[in-house]
């Protein structure tokens, strides 16, 4: 058995066609964007919203993947959370976009050519420059190690030199003064520095028209500051034609940062977060809806199961005891449990866990499996009901368990097995032994809780 699985992106055996081993039916989602980029040179930012957990690390990560076989798209994966730690995210932007764009003509043997070599040391020698300005405006960013040694400290050491001999033998008016000057400084840097990125993307000897792609994950993780920060240097540092950002955020919990950063409204906050973003989007739910249109792959999450018991090595267990994917899908896809990509894998790392720690004595029968399953499932998404149930008892009241679920458990239970208490009350045996499994075991919740709690904190 293996209890933890690496991100589906991180599973995927042949990277040239990475969507193939997906199975919640997104390729053609981001195929319909990346028509968008290829038929538009605008500038664009876009979004795309989505709960945590939804899956959209792995989204992303796979389109990258997918772009990364165009020669004329360049794929850039930026996780904001992991950069979170320097005060000023556009040289970090910068730096990432350098080295891809190095990399991308490294791959056409292109990198060597004279123009192609000059412009990147252009590129290169901007963002050297702004790093030394931003820093001059009081940044206080670790640069060498934020520009990957692009600029070493000992570039800016003569300056800091000097202000620091101005700070004690001069006036305080000479630093309001030289960080006055590199703010306007820093102005003509970046529009420099936006032109030189848009000359390299239409470098005839790379190949004709490249377009950057560069897509921002973890946004909503980072600290608030660190967010708005990155989301207008997008929009004021880095709107330039051919290159497009793509956004993969919790638009609630972004806007609750706005909210708290600014202390504005929520209808306030989402007006500011659409200022900076031109196309906002959904992604799609890997839960089945409505019905199948031409072209369109609805998801496939029998697939997942199957494969997900694969992996743990449980799959002999479904076998043996005659348990087919599909009745568990019906729980997921047609009841209120409220499962997303994130907590199925979670459940059913519980219910390896689960079967794992079942003593050799214990008959797993089917119905044993059956409720192992349910129970893991209810214990991810609804902790509220597996609590009032983990006895064994179900009750029909709205409030504990509702119509679709209640009829949707005691078929998925099979009647037959189940001892009718009263009228409104079922009992199963193969519940209660399976939970006092599962109660040995907690699965560690989303940051989410903490994370909305600290936003609650900040507004107070």
């Amino acid at each position: 058995m293996k209890v933890l699985l690496p991100p589906i992106y991180e599973r995927i055996e042949d990277r040239s066609v990475p969507f193939d081993s997906e199975p919640f039916g997104r390729k053609l989602f981001a195929d319909n964007l990346t028509s968008l980029f290829k038929n538009t040179s605008d500038g664009l930012v876009i979004s795309i919203n989505a709960n945590w957990g939804d899956g959209k690390t792995s989204f992303v990560k796979l389109w990258e993947m997918e772009l990364q076989q165009d020669e004329n798209l360049i794929p850039v994966y930026y996780d904001a959370f992991k950069n979170d730690f320097t005060s000023d995210p556009f040289l970090s932007i910068a730096v990432l976009i350098h080295k891809h764009l190095e990399v991308a003509l490294s791959k056409k043997g292109d990198t060597d050519k004279v123009k192609n070599r000059k412009q990147l040391d252009r590129l290169k020698k901007q963002t050297k420059k702004l790093a030394v300005e931003f820093v001059k405006m009081g940044t206080g960013m670790a640069v060498s190690h934020l520009t990957a040694g692009i600029v070493g400290n000992g570039e800016i050491s003569d300056w800091t030199g000097d202000v620091f001999k101005r700070l004690l033998f001069g006036t305080l008016e000479d630093k309001v003064d030289a960080q006055f000057q590199a703010h306007f400084d820093s102005i003509d840097s970046v529009k420099s520095y936006q032109h030189q990125l848009k000359e390299m993307l239409a470098s005839h000897d790379a190949g004709g028209q490249q377009k950057l792609v560069f897509f921002v994950d973890e946004l909503d993780r980072c600290r608030p500051d660190f967010a708005l920060q990155v989301i207008e240097s997008i929009k004021h540092l880095f709107d330039i034609e051919n290159v497009f950002f793509v956004l993969t955020v919790n638009q609630d919990l972004l806007q609750k940062t706005i909210e708290a950063a600014y202390g504005i409204k929520s209808e306030h906050a989402a007006t500011y977060f659409q200022k900076f973003i031109h196309l906002e989007t959904e992604l799609p739910s890997i839960i089945a809806r409505g019905v199948e249109h031409i072209g369109v792959k609805l998801p496939d999450v029998e697939m997942h199961i199957e494969n997900l018991c694969k992996l743990h090595g449980i799959s002999e267990y479904f076998a043996d005891n005659h348990v087919d994917y599909r009745s568990i899908v019906n729980i997921i896809q047609h009841t209120d449990i409220g499962l997303n990509a994130r907590s199925i894998e979670r459940a059913f790392s519980l219910i390896t866990i689960g079967l794992g720690s079942t003593v050799p004595e214990t008959q797993i029968d089917k119905d044993y499996l059956k409720a192992m399953c349910l129970m893991a499932m209810l214990k991810i998404g609804k902790p509220e009901i597996y609590l009032k149930c983990k006895n064994g008892d179900f009750q029909r009241l709205s409030t504990i368990v509702s119509d679709a679920l209640w009829d949707s458990l005691k078929k998925y239970l099979d009647s037959n097995n189940l001892e009718q208490k009263a009228s409104n009350i079922f009992h199963s045996r193969a519940v209660f032994r399976v939970c006092r499994i599962l109660d040995i075991y907690s699965i560690p919740q989303s940051l989410k809780d903490e994370y909305t709690k600290d936003i609650k904190q900040t507004n107070n």
